[in-house]
């Protein structure tokens, strides 16, 4: 998926302006990396501080955090950076290869479905081709 007004901005390096494209393909389903994060929050799959680390327009992110209902700090109130950044330092984020501090939420994530093709599991189209 995508458009030719994206396309074209990334052909000629006018990369302030893919954010506004990308907004103007939502009705196409293009989505930003936000929109994507705040769906997660409200999936509860995501932690907030995650979110807020990986975002890439951290003060938007926050400010879109406050209309979701179940996303508050401990105190019942909004989040706040320093708030994220404190609960991003707790037991249950880890260090992942890069250095980053990342939720260990591999816990609550459903299983990857299984790879297909042709109507062949992947296992055994493997078994075939080894024959």
């Amino acid at each position: 998926m995508g458009s030719y007004a994206l396309s074209a901005n990334i052909r000629e390096g006018k990369l302030q302006q893919i954010p506004n494209s990308i907004q103007m393909g939502r009705k196409e389903g293009m989505c930003s990396l936000n929109d994507s994060l705040l769906d997660l929050l409200a999936k509860d799959i995501i932690e907030p501080a995650e979110a807020y680390h990986k975002a890439s327009a951290k003060e938007e992110l926050l400010k879109r955090m406050t209309a979701l209902p179940g996303c508050r700090a401990p105190s019942g109130k909004p989040w706040t950076e320093e708030e994220l950044n404190q609960a991003s330092e707790g037991p249950e984020f880890v260090a992942d290869g890069d250095g980053n501090n990342s939720a260990n939420i591999s816990n609550r994530l459903p299983p990857p479905p299984a790879i297909r093709h042709g109507g062949i599991d992947e296992l055994q189209s493997e078994a075939v081709v080894a024959r």
